[in-house]
């Protein structure tokens, strides 16, 4: 998690500097802000809910990397160099992180101290079964139109999945965000294993 600093301290530490020399306001400001942020759904000013319009994220997110890009530091001290590039690395992080549903949910459990162990969640035999049928299909299948019905029926699992871990999340049902999220993951590994056979029998999207 991002430790946060307080605003008045941070203030103080940089404008204390000798060499640290602020041109543009607005970009100290920006900075300040960003380095000051908790989490990662603070860093672009949104609500800690699971639920999300990642078109506003995207929106934000180039943003913020504009007023950060090195064109706007190349002539500045190097420690505002190095600022910049490391605040340009957390907005990355926290941009890839929230605009995928399972990384995304793993943050709201690390936020809250829970880390996501596999070995003790308890899963279905039938999801287990499902899963498991699937990838040995999978390593059998050369047929194209039975690769693209196993793709939509597994997107429209994550899609189902998507709307119970926001429910979990509102209805603070951590234990169920936790397994629906390593469901999730599963299913993920399952909707990367069809892109590679798709590479690999030229299945142009």
């Amino acid at each position: 998690m991002i430790q946060a600093v307080p605003c008045a301290n941070l203030c103080w530490t940089l404008l204390g500097r000798t060499n640290f020399r602020i041109v543009n306001r607005r970009v100290f400001h920006l900075l300040s802000s960003v380095f000051a942020r908790e989490n990662y759904f603070d860093v672009f000013d949104l609500p800690l809910s699971y639920e999300l319009h990642t078109s506003k994220v995207t929106k934000q997110y180039r943003e913020k990397l504009k007023q950060l890009h090195p064109d706007k530091f190349h002539q500045k001290a190097q420690e505002e160099q190095d600022y910049s590039e490391s605040q340009s690395r957390l907005i990355n992080q926290a941009y890839n992180t929230l605009k995928n549903p399972y990384t995304r949910g793993l943050h709201m459990l690390e936020l809250q101290g829970i880390l996501l162990e596999e070995d003790k969640l308890d899963f279905s035999s039938e999801f287990l079964t499902e899963v498991y049928d699937i990838n040995d299909e999978l390593s059998e299948t050369k047929d194209h139109s039975r690769l693209k019905q196993i793709k939509q029926q597994n997107d429209s699992k994550i899609t189902e999945l998507v709307r119970k871990i926001t429910a979990a999340f509102e209805g603070r049902q951590l234990d169920n965000a936790k397994r629906f999220l390593m469901e999730m993951k599963y299913l993920y590994s399952i909707s990367e294993r069809i892109k590679q056979l798709e590479l690999e029998l030229g299945i142009v999207q």
